[in-house]
């Protein structure tokens, strides 16, 4: 039970966007429902490669269902709806609470010491604070969004022509980026990044500041940290129409 305990609190991490421990029995195989582009052509071919490295390790198989971001929505409501056999499920902020409340997750609370040590360690407390539900967790929070990497691609005969290369290759915040894309619109008559009604939303990604944003939005009472608001400060700027122009 450890062992096969361990495995799927690991897989949840490396699988799903945040993921949810079913409260099934133990069973001889663990199965996963994910989404992504649908079953691959060659699932069988690759599980059972999985399975031969599995298998040694925990004594157990793994069945993995990946459904299509097209039918996720119907087929997820369908899995919890009528208590579909699943130990690792894919789930986000927008389903934790209902699905808590239904009793479709177990509490791990209490058995991520013991049986996963490693993996409470490497996720910041921030992040699992923020996927609690009533003081509990019930799933493990993807670590992998804090590691997406957002940039400018910069036209470099565009820097040389306007003597920007040196100022682009010291720009490392929004902040920074600003006076520079000004500078280029300028010169050009154009935009030089133009930007959806939103503002720059893919520059500081949401889960750079996810600990923030949930713990403001369940808690009300704490403030979001000086990024945090200097990152909205600088989207509502290039949102408000006459505030900042597309640059």
């Amino acid at each position: 039970m450890k062992k096969i305990l361990s495995l799927v609190l690991a897989l949840c991490l490396a699988l799903c966007m945040l993921s949810f421990v079913s409260a099934e029995e133990e069973v001889p195989t663990v199965k996963i429902i994910t989404l992504g582009n649908g079953q691959p052509e060659n699932y069988e071919a690759w599980i059972t490669k999985l399975n031969e490295y599995v298998v040694e390790k925990i004594g157990a198989k793994l069945e993995v269902e990946c459904i299509g971001w097209g039918d996720w929505g119907s087929r997820r409501s369908v899995i919890i709806n009528t208590n579909e056999a699943y130990d690792v499920i894919f789930g986000d902020s927008g389903n934790l609470r209902q699905d808590v409340a239904v009793g479709a997750y177990l509490d791990i609370t209490d058995l991520l010491a013991e049986n996963a040590p490693g993996l409470l360690d490497l996720i910041p407390g921030g992040y699992w604070d923020a996927c609690r539900v009533n003081g509990r967790i019930y799933g493990v929070p993807t670590y992998k969004d804090s590691s997406i990497t957002q940039y400018f691609v910069w036209d470099v005969e565009v820097l040389k022509e306007l003597g920007l290369e040196e100022e682009a290759a010291n720009c490392h915040t929004i902040e920074d980026a600003t006076p520079i894309l000004q500078k280029i619109r300028d010169a050009k008559g154009e935009a030089s990044f133009p930007v959806t009604k939103d503002g720059v939303s893919q520059i500081p990604f949401i889960f750079d500041a996810f600990g923030d944003l949930r713990r403001r939005r369940h808690h009300g009472a704490a403030q979001g940290s000086p990024r945090l608001v200097r990152e909205r400060h600088h989207q509502r700027r290039r949102a408000q129409p006459g505030g900042r122009p597309d640059l």
